[in-house]
Order: structure tokens, then sequence, then C-alpha cells
């Protein structure tokens, strides 16, 4: 049973008290932070989304510079096109994936954070 944040020991009628292993700590500290496990796999997805986003901004400018610098070269010129589409493609998955992540936190768990910030 979790109540307010803190785990507590699951009690049944005419079976006893079962308590959580010592080693094992809840998600969620006294304030509401996660913890453990849980609190690194949100920090990496994080860190996965800034990185995705500032390797994209970089991209954009490169892909501009070798746009600006083609002079008048199809070839150099359709390569920067290629760069930026990819980038815009990228870009457009991490976005995508993040909605899709919403979606079936509020379809299956009632919450649209809960696959992004999930409680044990």
């Amino acid at each position: 049973m979790i109540l307010s944040g803190t785990l507590l020991a699951a009690c049944i009628d005419g079976i006893g008290c079962i308590s959580p292993a010592p080693f094992i700590t809840p998600a969620i500290d006294a304030t509401g932070k996660l913890t453990g496990v849980v609190a690194f796999a949100n920090s990496l997805l994080k860190l996965v989304f800034v990185a995705g986003g500032l390797f994209s901004l970089i991209n954009f400018i490169l892909a501009g510079f070798d746009f600006m610098g083609g002079g008048g070269d199809p070839k150099n010129i359709s390569k920067a096109w290629n760069k930026i589409w990819q980038t815009l493609v990228g870009l457009f998955i991490m976005v995508v994936s993040f909605l899709l992540a919403a979606v079936i936190g509020i379809l299956l768990f009632g919450k649209w954070n809960y696959l992004l910030q999930p409680t044990l």
C-alpha cells in the first residue's frame, strides 16, 4: 500500500503483514522527489532529449553554412538540404516519442507524465 509517498506494510486479515525487503526503498522520498533507479532513468531521459536538441541546433547551423557556402553548386546545396531535412525528421521523431509516451500514460495510467516520471 502506498500512502502519501511512503511505503507501508500490506496487511490482509487471515494472512498477516507483508513488509518490503530491507534493501527496497520507495521511489519517492518524503519531499516528493524521485530517488534511486527511477530518478536515474528520468535524468538519463532528460539528458538524451537535451543532447538531441543541442545536436539538432548544431546540425542546423552547419547545414546553413554548407548551404551558404555551396557556391551555387547543385550537389553541395542538395547535401545541405538533405542535412536540414534529416535534422527536421530527427526532431519530429523526438517530439512524437514524447507525445506517444504522454498518450500511453493517459490511456493506461490516467496521468500524462506517468511514463516520464514513474512512481513505484
